[in-house]
């Protein structure tokens, strides 16, 4: 009898959590990797490159759903931290829901590179209302369909171009690039 109880028991407490862990985190288990790499060389050069694949993934079981806890928050800090040192080095912004990104920072080029699930309308206007903070004239030359978006903007660092696509299910930003002419 007791180990009908304590088996009964233990069904009874896996079901009750079972629901609202993985109600909580969408059934999917949140990844980052990231890395950064800096070369320098004469007359004061320095070559900045920045890159992060965020991942999502769902958990096969009650354990690792329950394991993936801790992971999935440890990745949405560290995607953060992520987002907020490129745009501090490299002065570009970083949308949210980014699935891959790298950015470099030179004395000739800086330019953020990211793929995101978002539509292209939304991307767009994230960029228009940043850039636009940061002080960036929009072109009056801009190119926008709903595949893509080129628009040429006027800083005080040079010329800059955004350039966006849609395809696959998913954005892609070469976004923003400036080149310097030294």
């Amino acid at each position: 009898m007791l180990g009908i109880l304590l088996a009964g028991s233990l069904v009874a407490a896996t079901a009750l959590l079972a629901g609202p862990v993985a109600a909580s985190l969408g059934r999917q288990n949140d990844t980052i990797q990231f890395g950064w790499s800096r070369t320098s060389g004469p007359n004061n050069y320095v070559d900045q490159t920045w890159w992060g694949i965020r991942g999502h993934g769902t958990p096969d079981n009650f354990a690792e759903r329950l394991l993936s806890i801790p992971v999935a928050i440890l990745a949405r800090g560290t995607g953060a931290s992520f987002e907020t040192k490129l745009s501090e080095n490299t002065g570009l912004p970083l949308p949210e829901g980014w699935a891959l990104a790298t950015a470099k920072n030179s004395p000739l080029i800086r330019s953020v590179y990211a793929e995101t699930p978002r539509d292209l309308a939304a991307v767009l206007g994230f960029y228009r209302t940043e850039l636009g903070a940061r002080g960036w004239t929009e072109n009056d030359d801009a190119v926008v369909a709903p595949d893509r978006a080129v628009i040429a903007f006027t800083t005080a660092h040079g010329p800059a171009l955004l350039r966006l696509s849609r395809q696959d299910g998913k954005t892609i930003e070469l976004a923003p690039q400036i080149r310097t002419v030294a």
